[in-house]
This record gives C-alpha cells, sequence and structure tokens, in this order.
C-alpha cells in the first residue's frame, strides 16, 4: 500500500513539472532584432559616390543621358524583414534582398531614389536615399571635317577631346558640328575667344594659324553642358626642333636659365625668303634686299641684313597668323628695314611669331646634346671624337667657297643642320665682348653697341671660327656678306 501511494505521488509530481514548465514556455515573450542597416548596395550604371558604407545614408550619381534598364541590387543585414524602394515620390515597391530589381525608369534631371529596409520588428526602418542625375542629351552626334584630314581618335558622342594635324599650306578648314538633341543648343569658341551661338548642321569656317588653333563647341542642354575641343595644330611655315625649359646652363661662362623655345631645323632658304617677301610685298612691308638671285632653291639665303631679317621675321609671322615679335616703340610692327627706330626695337618676347635667337640661346641649341650636357664649344655643331667637322659643316676646307644646299651635311644631336658653316647666323644681340651684363633667366644685350652679334660661321671660315663658342667682333646692321644669312627661332 505504501508502495502504490509512493508512485502515485511521483507520478503526480511529474505531471505537475510538466504542466509548470508548459506554463512558463506559454509566457515567455517574443523577442525581434529592432537593428537593421543594408548590408550593400549596387547599382547598374554610373558609381556612388561616396563608395557604399552601411553607415553612410546619402550617395549621389551621374548618368549619361542614354541610360536605359537602370536597376538595383539592395542586400539586408541579418535579421531584416523587407526591403522597398520609392522613386521620385512613388509607391513603395518591395524587392528582394540580394536580387536585381525591375527596371527603374529614370527622367532627365535629378531623380530620388529612397531605399528603405525595416527590422523584424517591423517597426524600425533605416532610409537609404541615392541623387541620381540623369543628364540631358547634350552631345553632338557628328562633327564633320570638309577636307581629307582625319582627327584623333574617331569621333564618338561621348569623346570630348581630339587633336587634328595640318600642313603649313593649309590655310582654312570647314567644321559642321550636329546635335543630337533638337532642344539642344550649340555655342562655339575659336581660340579662347568668348563662345558664341551656332546652329546645328552649319559649316563654320576656320583660318588657321600656324601652330596650335583650338576650336570648342559648347552643347547645352536644360541644366546638362557638355564641351568638345578640337586642338589643330598647323605646320610652320619654318621646321622647328623644340627645347624645353633649361635650368643653370653654362654659356660664355655664365650659369643662366632659359625658357623654352622653338628652333630653325634649318637656316632659312632662298625659297622661303622668296616666298615670303612676295606675300611681303603686298602686305605693306618693304626689305632693303627683297629680291635674292636664286628663288627657288634650299641653300640658305644670304647676302640680306640684319634689318631684313628682323622685318622678314615680322612678315613671315603675320603670313602665318602669329603675333609680330618686333615692334617699334610706338607699339607698330616693325614693317620696313628702312624705318627710323629699326636698330632699336620693342622685343615682345612673348609674341608667338617668328624672331632671331638670343644669343645665349643660339648656342644652347648648337651645343645641346641632352638635358643634362652639351657638347665642347671649342668643337662644330654635332662635332664628337668620332665625327668630324667635315661630315658636319661646310667651312673653308671642304666648301669650294660656295655656300651649299642645308640639310646635306650631318646634323647635330637635336637633329638641326649647319649650326656650324654654311653661311653665320645673325642673333638678335648686339656684341659685347664682355657678357657680364647678362641676367641669370632668359639674357640678351640690346644697347651700349652697334653691331649685331653674328655666330657659327660660313663657308668662307676656317673650321676654328665655326666653333660654337667662336664669337667675332659682330656686323652693322645695315650691312650685307653672302656669308651671312639666319634661322629662326620661336617662344
Amino acid at each position: 500500500m505504501s508502495t502504490f501511494r509512493v508512485a502515485v505521488s511521483i507520478i503526480t509530481i511529474s505531471i505537475m513539472s510538466i504542466l509548470i514548465s508548459c506554463d512558463v514556455f506559454e509566457k515567455q515573450p517574443e523577442f525581434f532584432d529592432s537593428t537593421v542597416f543594408l548590408a550593400d548596395l549596387k547599382v547598374s550604371s554610373g558609381q556612388l559616390s561616396p563608395v557604399f558604407v552601411k553607415t553612410i545614408f546619402s550617395y549621389s550619381t551621374t548618368l549619361q543621358h542614354d541610360v536605359s534598364n537602370y536597376r538595383i541590387i539592395a542586400t539586408g543585414s541579418v535579421g531584416h524583414s523587407k526591403i522597398e524602394y520609392s522613386l521620385n515620390g512613388t509607391v513603395f515597391q518591395e524587392i528582394i534582398s540580394g536580387k536585381q530589381s525591375d527596371v527603374i525608369n529614370l527622367k532627365s534631371g535629378n531623380n530620388t531614389l529612397i531605399i528603405t529596409i525595416t527590422a523584424q520588428d517591423k517597426t524600425t526602418v533605416q532610409n537609404y536615399k541615392v541623387t541620381i542625375n540623369k543628364e540631358y542629351d547634350a552631345n553632338l552626334t557628328s562633327l564633320a571635317i570638309n577636307t581629307g584630314l582625319d582627327m584623333q581618335p574617331v569621333f564618338s558622342p561621348v569623346i570630348y577631346n581630339y587633336q587634328l594635324y595640318c600642313e603649313n599650306s593649309q590655310e582654312t578648314i570647314t567644321l559642321t558640328p550636329v546635335v543630337s538633341n533638337p532642344n539642344a543648343t550649340i555655342e562655339v569658341s575659336k581660340n579662347n575667344d568668348s563662345f558664341l551661338p551656332h546652329t546645328s548642321d552649319t559649316a563654320i569656317p576656320l583660318t588657321l594659324k600656324a601652330g596650335g588653333n583650338q576650336i570648342q563647341f559648347r552643347v547645352t542642354n536644360e541644366v546638362t553642358v557638355k564641351i568638345y575641343t578640337l586642338m589643330i595644330t598647323k605646320g610652320y611655315y619654318i621646321e622647328t626642333v623644340r627645347f624645353e625649359d633649361a635650368t643653370d646652363v653654362m654659356i660664355q661662362d655664365h650659369t643662366i636659365d632659359l625658357t623654352s623655345f622653338r628652333a630653325g631645323k634649318y637656316e632659312v632658304s632662298n625659297k622661303e625668303w622668296a616666298g615670303v617677301v612676295t606675300w611681303a610685298s603686298s602686305n605693306g612691308y618693304t626689305f632693303t634686299t627683297s629680291i635674292v638671285s636664286d628663288t627657288t632653291s634650299d641653300k640658305p639665303v644670304s647676302s640680306i641684313s640684319w634689318r631684313d631679317a628682323i622685318v622678314w621675321c615680322n612678315a613671315a609671322s603675320e603670313k602665318d597668323g602669329l603675333i609680330p615679335c618686333y615692334n617699334l616703340s610706338n607699339s607698330n610692327v616693325i614693317r620696313s628695314s628702312t624705318e627710323g627706330g629699326i636698330d632699336t626695337p620693342v622685343v615682345k618676347w612673348d609674341a608667338t611669331g617668328y624672331r632671331l635667337p638670343t644669343e645665349a640661346e643660339w648656342e644652347y641649341a648648337a651645343r645641346f646634346v641632352s638635358d643634362t650636357s652639351l657638347s665642347n664649344s671649342s668643337k662644330a655643331s654635332g662635332e664628337t671624337d668620332v665625327i668630324t667637322i667635315d661630315a658636319v659643316a661646310w667651312y673653308s676646307g671642304n666648301s669650294e667657297a660656295n655656300v651649299h644646299t642645308r640639310g646635306t651635311k650631318t646634323a647635330n644631336a637635336s637633329e638641326i643642320f649647319d649650326m656650324s658653316g654654311n653661311v653665320s647666323e645673325f642673333c638678335f644681340d648686339v656684341y659685347h665682348a664682355d657678357v657680364s651684363g647678362w641676367v641669370t633667366t632668359d639674357p640678351f644685350m640690346d644697347t651700349g653697341a652697334v653691331n649685331r652679334v653674328i655666330r657659327g660661321g660660313s663657308w668662307s671660315d676656317a673650321s676654328t671660327d665655326c666653333a660654337t663658342g667662336y664669337r667675332s667682333e659682330g656686323v652693322n646692321s645695315s650691312d650685307v656678306s653672302d656669308m651671312w644669312g639666319f634661322r629662326v627661332f620661336i617662344r
């Protein structure tokens, strides 16, 4: 009897324990995570700025006008209940975490995309904002050229910078821009002038100057603006070689700095002289020596004066669309080799035109080997221990008492010909035996003497006179000789 009662008691206790356990379980409160973020956000076009971080809640991106099928992929953090988005205040649409959304149809201009992620508690939400600027169509669909010239790269509406090269004989070019959207407008700027309105699909004539010619097309549609730039490089009438800025150069025992410049690859020829003189005679220029006996050869021009040379430089500059360098004191361009004031010209060193070199520039170009090395000033330009003067210069030892076609000897290290021999070359400077008056940057001498510097030696001179460091006593600005000529420089 006692055993039975004990068993019943044990069963009763066990049942009550189960009931108590069930009661405790039924009364346990629910718990949901109330912290929620997006773990990742990707867009099908463009890039978010800044790069997505879950604790940054505002982003922006810019899209081309032709972007379509825009979608997002939003990935929720663990413990979220749903993700939704709304575009420009429309009804929220739910998307699946980590899956691509349906196409989101953007309008041109600014779009506001709100992405909302809701926590498991279905109360806590976190909003992410993406401002999407979809550009208006402000593109050119084509840019035609009236010649057989080709721009580089090939035109594309989404490429905005182009290059085009042409010969010096190319005086004009015609460009025709066409917009892809009729609501867009075009403005045109030539060589950094103000932008002026232009009609799409209408030709633009452009007169070219030697060197760089920049033309820009500004296309506007609503708030979107695109600028296309075409840089047209026209060859110079005179072929040149470029020298970069030089620092701490030792010239005539002076340490100097030189601003970058271009040096004529050849001495000015009879043909080049005659071509400019023919043009200049019809455009207000006069020369003491305007006609040379040989107007078609590539021999260096000679029997012209220093005065004639600077007038020719001005005329050649104007002919090429460049800014002349030599003015009178009243700022008028020097157009005659006989007018008063020609021996004291005002030089516009920042002008784009042709000019005579300073003596320092001439010697640097003649002796240049590398950015850190100049050749021995006791040798001819281009002469080395293994290359003799006979290989690089026409001088008394090999010229047979005649001037020779330029460029028929070996060039110097800069690919410039005849810096020594053939004809001696005018420099701008007045001659001073002592150049201690040189300033340290771009030095030249233009006062205190009459004669002008002449360098390089000629077909009639001894080899020592053709050395790049040799200096004679200069020549009078009005004198002429069949041993004297010049080459042009450009800054």
